[in-house]
């Protein structure tokens, strides 16, 4: 998990390929901000593990099994 520039918290789910986020304040769910997708999908988070935002302002998310790091 990671907290964002907005101040939002990005929290990756591994058993469903999403990111989530939540308020960073009161701690209240959002969003999907990376919804589940079908899978066999191209781009498809399989097992996210871990969240970083650039210093372009965009998420980078490794999708551990698929070996990828995807923005």
């Amino acid at each position: 998990m990671t907290f964002g520039p907005d101040g939002n918290l990005y929290v990756s789910s591994s058993g469903t390929g999403e990111v989530k986020r939540y308020d960073g304040m009161t701690g209240t769910f959002l969003d999907n901000f990376v919804p589940e997708v079908p899978l066999f999908t191209p781009g498809r988070l399989f097992q996210p593990i871990g969240l970083a935002f650039g210093p372009d302002g965009n998420l980078y998310v490794v999708s551990q099994g698929a070996d990828q790091v995807e923005r």
